[in-house]
C-alpha cells in the first residue's frame, strides 16, 4: 500500500508503531514515545548525570506499556547529546539465567570467553575491564536488559536458590561497573519487580521509572492525535472543511466512538492500542472511509486471539516447567472466588510434587496430574496415575483418597497420538480407564495453552487487558473447565 493513500485523512504514512521495540535498536531516532513526558524528562537528566557518574535505573509496568521503548529511547538520548559514535549500546533481552545473559554481554562487547567453564565473578571482571577501555577512549557504554522477567521466571521455575545471584549482579556488580560515562538500564513487569525487591530491598535503590496503561478515553485521543501529528503534512490538507475537522478534533479521522472503543478494547495499553489504532487506519484507507468509527475498529481484530498469542509467545514463553504454575494458580483462583458457582475447591499440591494437584469436585477428590513430555513412558503412568488411584495421596501430612485422575497432557500439536506415550503405559491407562481421563493440550495452541497462559497472566495482574468484566471473566472460567474437563 503507497503512502500516498492515507492522504485523504492528511497523512504522509500510518504512524502508528507495530511489532517489538527491538526494530529501533539500529536506528534509535526513528523512535518517538507518545505522553509521559515527566518520565522522559527523568531519562534526560540521567543522560546529563553520565558526564560525572554511572545510573542504574529500572522501567517497569505492565506488558505493552512502553517498557523496551524507554530503553532504547535512552539510546536515542545518549547519541543525540553526546554523538552516534560515542555510544556503545549492550542490549540484552529475555536471558534465561545469570550466565547467560553476562555471556550475551561479553558477546556484544566482542570478549573472547575461555572454552572452559568460568565463574560469574571472572566474566563480570571481564566485562568490566572492556568497559574501563571503552570509557577510558570517551565512549559512553549503555547496557539495556530487557525483559528481565523471564530470566526471573526462568529462576524461580528450575532454581529459586539462584535468585540471590540475580539480585546481587544487579545492584552489586553491574550497577556501577565504572564511575562515569556508564548506564545500566532494567525493563520489568512491575510485578515480578515488586516481588524481587520485596525479597532483597537492596535493589529498590535502583532509580525507577513506573509507567501505566493511558487512564481514560481523554488520554487515548491525546496519544492518537499526537501519533497522528507525527505524519501529518500540511501541503496534503487542501481542503477548508478537512482543515477545520482536523483543528477542532485533532484524532481525525479516529471518531469519539472510536476512541471509546479502543480504549475497551485495549485497557489503555499503549502497545494494544497502537495495533488496533494501525490495523483500524489501513482498512479505513483500504475500504476509503470518510472516518473511523467503532465498527471498523471491532472489525480489526479477533482481540482475544491476539491477547492469547502475545500472551503465549511474547509475555510468557512456553516451558514444560510453567504448565503447574499456571494450571494451580488457575484452579485455587477459581476455587476461591467461584466456589459456589462451579463447585471447585482447591485442597493443595501433592507432598512431594510440584505438578500433581488435588481438588475436590462435587464432593469427590480429584487429582490432576500433569505431564509436559512426548513418548509418555510407564514410569510416568505409575507414578503420576496409578500409584495415586491405588494408594492415595499426601498432603500436609494427611492421606486422602483419590476418585479421579484428570492426566492433563501439554504437547506441541505436531505429536502424534500414536507416539504420545510407551505400549506399556497405554495398557496402564486402559486397565484404569474408569478412573482417569486424559486431557489434551497443545503447547502451540492459541485457543489452548494460550487461553490459559492470558488467563493466567489476567489474574497475576500481567494482562489487564484480556477480562474486562465480571460476566467475561465467569465465561472465561466456564471454558477453561470444560477443556479441562472439571465441569461439575
Amino acid at each position: 500500500m503507497g503512502e500516498a493513500s492515507y492522504e485523504r485523512y492528511g497523512l504522509r504514512h500510518n504512524p502508528f508503531p507495530r511489532g517489538e521495540a527491538e526494530q529501533y535498536r539500529d536506528t534509535p531516532e526513528k523512535l518517538d514515545i507518545i505522553l509521559f513526558d515527566e518520565d522522559k524528562e527523568k531519562l534526560k537528566r540521567y543522560a546529563e548525570a553520565l558526564k560525572s557518574s554511572s545510573v542504574s535505573f529500572a522501567v517497569i509496568g505492565p506488558w505493552g506499556t512502553g517498557k523496551s521503548l524507554f530503553l532504547i529511547y535512552f539510546y536515542r538520548l545518549l547519541r543525540e547529546k553526546y554523538g552516534k559514535d560515542k555510544v556503545k549500546m549492550i542490549y540484552i533481552k529475555a536471558a534465561k539465567d545469570v550466565e547467560e545473559l553476562l555471556r550475551r554481554m561479553a558477546e556484544e562487547l566482542n570478549i573472547k570467553i575461555p572454552k572452559r567453564k568460568l565463574e560469574i565473578n571472572e566474566i563480570i571482571s571481564l566485562i568490566r575491564e572492556k568497559i574501563k577501555d571503552l570509557v577510558n577512549n570517551n565512549i559512553f557504554v549503555y547496557i539495556a536488559i530487557d525483559q528481565l522477567e523471564e530470566t526471573y521466571r526462568n529462576i524461580i521455575t528450575q532454581d529459586p536458590t539462584k535468585l540471590a545471584e540475580l539480585a546481587e549482579v544487579l545492584r552489586g556488580r553491574l550497577s556501577a561497573l565504572v564511575g562515569n560515562k556508564y548506564a545500566l538500564g532494567l525493563a520489568i513487569i512491575h510485578t515480578i519487580w515488586a516481588s524481587l525487591t520485596s525479597q532483597w530491598p537492596s535493589l529498590s535503590g535502583i532509580n525507577k521509572i513506573s509507567l501505566r496503561p493511558l487512564a481514560d478515553p481523554g488520554e487515548v485521543s491525546e496519544f492518537i492525535a499526537r501519533y497522528l501529528q507525527l505524519a501529518r503534512d500540511e501541503t496534503l490538507i487542501k481542503d477548508e472543511e478537512l482543515k477545520a475537522t482536523i483543528r477542532e478534533k485533532p484524532y481525525y479521522p479516529f471518531t469519539e466512538d472510536a476512541i471509546l472503543e479502543i480504549y475497551k478494547l485495549s485497557g489503555g495499553i499503549q502497545r494494544t492500542l497502537c495495533e488496533l489504532a494501525s490495523e483500524a487506519l489501513d482498512k479505513a484507507v483500504a475500504r476509503g472511509a470518510e472516518a473511523i468509527d467503532s465498527m471498523l475498529i471491532r472489525m480489526s481484530v479477533d482481540f482475544k486471539t491476539y491477547l492469547r498469542d502475545r500472551a503465549m509467545s511474547e509475555i510468557y514463553p512456553f516451558h514444560h516447567m510453567r504448565v503447574p504454575i499456571v494450571i494451580r494458580e488457575i484452579l485455587a483462583y477459581i476455587s476461591d472466588k467461584y466456589y459456589e458457582r462451579f463447585k471447585l475447591f482447591w485442597i493443595g499440591s501433592v507432598n512431594n510434587s510440584r505438578d500433581m494437584f488435588l481438588i475436590m469436585l462435587d464432593n469427590k477428590n480429584i487429582l490432576v496430574s500433569c505431564i509436559s513430555k512426548q513418548n509418555i513412558a510407564s514410569t510416568d503412568i505409575e507414578e503420576k496415575v496409578i500409584k495415586p488411584i491405588r494408594e492415595g495421596v499426601q498432603i500436609d501430612n494427611n492421606k486422602i483418597n483419590v476418585d479421579r485422575v484428570i492426566l492433563l497432557i501439554v504437547v506441541p500439536s505436531n505429536v502424534t497420538y500414536s507416539k504420545l506415550m510407551e505400549p506399556s503405559a497405554r495398557i496402564l491407562l486402559a486397565q484404569n480407564k474408569n478412573k482417569v481421563s486424559i486431557v489434551i493440550i497443545n503447547s502451540d495452541s492459541i485457543d489452548q495453552w494460550g487461553r490459559l497462559v492470558a488467563f493466567y497472566l489476567s489474574i497475576t495482574g500481567e494482562l489487564r487487558n484480556y477480562i474486562v468484566s465480571q460476566k467475561e471473566e465467569e465465561e472465561e472460567v466456564k471454558n477453561i473447565l470444560e477443556m479441562l474437563r472439571l465441569s461439575s
